[in-house]
């Protein structure tokens, strides 16, 4: 089973091809971690049985229906619907041609939770949410306590500032902490991330947003309680979550 389609036809040839190098055999499945554009522009590439959550199917169906010349991505950008940094990038994915954009939809959709036998090996695909997107989902292999993230654990992208809210991820966190993991993979990481790495990292995340949302967004006095309770340095980390949860707090309002 592959996970997700990547951003083109090429991202996935690209792909392919270190599977004939490393002698690994093509998929026969392929499952969707959310619907972005650089998860789902190259699922058609691999002809094989594809499974996302009913959110996902719903959203690559709408995508389905947009031209996507300069022109009618710009006008989608000025209505909200789409963003910018988004549309400027796969302008320079698909510098030439659009017509080359061929949005396959999934074939077999699901609600909370889907288990896939993949010969002796079970799959275990399930709905997470998340301030990224909201149809965001985890692949868990229990054999090879893996786990593949997609993007679940970032931040809100879509709406103004890069945001967290703790209503949203602090379930996620405690979704994806449920399992048996020891590595877990994220889709834009350069390598791992180990149980005990994401174990540290969701309790600075709980922590922060807690905080946040206690103190509301005054981000002099959150500083100046991280620097006096946290037994770390205040980095550039911290600042990065902390500016996060505050862009989450202002657009509840």
């Amino acid at each position: 089973m592959a996970v997700d389609g990547g951003n083109s036809s090429e991202h996935i040839k690209l792909f392919t091809s270190e599977l004939d190098k490393l002698n690994i055999k093509m998929p026969d499945y392929m499952a969707i971690t959310h619907w972005h554009w650089d998860h789902i522009f190259g699922i058609h590439e691999i002809d094989v049985l594809t499974f996302a959550h009913f959110k996902t199917v719903e959203e690559i169906k709408r995508n389905t229906k947009y031209d996507w010349s300069d022109d009618e991505m710009d006008k989608r950008v000025e209505k909200g619907i789409e963003i910018e940094f988004c549309t400027s990038r796969i302008k320079l994915e698909f510098p030439n041609s659009r017509e080359e954009i061929k949005i396959k939809i999934p074939e077999i959709s699901f609600t909370n939770l889907i288990e896939v036998e993949l010969g002796g090996i079970n799959c275990i695909i399930e709905h997470v949410g998340g301030d990224h997107s909201e149809d965001s989902c985890i692949i868990y292999i229990p054999k090879d306590k893996v786990m593949f993230l997609g993007d679940c654990l970032y931040a809100d992208l879509y709406t103004g500032d890069l945001s967290w809210t703790t209503e949203r991820l602090f379930p996620l966190l405690e979704s994806i902490l449920k399992y048996d993991v020891e590595y877990y993979l994220e889709a834009h990481a350069d390598e791992p991330t180990t149980r005990e790495q994401m174990k540290d990292y969701a309790k600075l995340l709980m922590y922060i947003g807690r905080l946040v949302d206690e103190v509301g967004d005054n981000k002099g006095l959150i500083i100046q309680k991280l620097r006096a309770q946290m037994d770390i340095k205040y980095d550039d980390e911290m600042e990065y979550i902390s500016d996060a949860f505050i862009a989450g707090i202002r657009k509840k309002r």
